[in-house]
């Protein structure tokens, strides 16, 4: 995944340079009256967010040569920069709970792909806006016996039913049908299981109101082995979230 990010975001990085070129002296041309200049400006800030983006993903892919060390939340902070814009158009408030946690052995890209995947979620969650809380901790996984960093991403969004909620890790299964390719999840599994690690969920409604919680646990021994997709057997859903503490 990290590879194909990084050859598309080159490819679309070239036409991006030169249209940013000719841009440049189209704002400036006399012959734009206020208003043109205006929409000029608003244009000019879009191209700039997505020349931004652009040049993040080509850095997600070279990063992801050799595994280097991680601390996991700047690298949750780093992606959630990139949805700014969307926490605002869609009038989300974001909290951040961070304890020290572990440092540990990986591969950037693979990781911002899956919290890139659960952000996305969430905010596609809160159509009408609400709050997302980001918290990052040290975790143990008792039935594994191993010791790491451990993300939950809570929304105040729609929540999950519970017949959705059994087939949520199968690929092409999506509870958004206008959106979602089905797949986010899916490969956002593969990945943490690569890294020997646990993703789990829940999610809940009480009185009108739905919370939905998802938990990524990073062993600190877990670094991946060698497969560079997330592919394989898909193990069984794991929803109970108690044996991380």
């Amino acid at each position: 995944m990290g590879r194909v990010a990084g050859i598309i975001a080159h490819e679309i990085n070239n036409p991006l340079a030169a249209i940013t070129n000719i841009f440049y002296l189209l704002k400036n041309h006399p012959s734009l009256d206020s208003e043109a200049q205006r929409y000029a400006d608003m244009a000019e800030e879009e191209l700039m967010r997505v020349s931004h983006i652009t040049r993040q993903t080509l850095s997600f892919y070279r990063e992801s040569k050799q595994p280097t060390r991680i601390a996991i939340h700047e690298l949750l902070d780093s992606v959630a920069e990139l949805q700014e814009r969307a926490f605002r158009d869609n009038h989300i408030v974001v909290q951040k709970k961070y304890s020290p946690a572990s440092e540990f052995n990986g591969y950037p890209v693979e990781l911002r792909q899956i919290f890139l995947n659960l952000i996305g979620n969430a905010i596609q969650a809160m159509p009408d806006g609400g709050t997302l809380r980001l918290s990052v901790h040290e975790a143990t996984d008792w039935l594994a016996q191993k010791r790491g960093p451990a993300v939950s991403i809570v929304d105040t969004g729609v929540g999950i039913k519970p017949e959705a909620a059994k087939r949520l890790f199968e690929p092409f299964f999506s509870t958004n049908s206008t959106k979602g390719t089905g797949l986010g999840l899916w490969i956002s599994k593969g990945i943490v299981q690569k890294y020997d690690g646990r993703i789990s969920f829940r999610s809940w409604s009480d009185e009108g109101r739905s919370m939905t919680c998802f938990r990524v646990f990073i062993p600190v021994n877990g670094l991946p082995n060698g497969v560079s997709d997330a592919a394989g057997e898909m193990v069984s859903q794991e929803s109970n979230v108690a044996t991380l503490r």
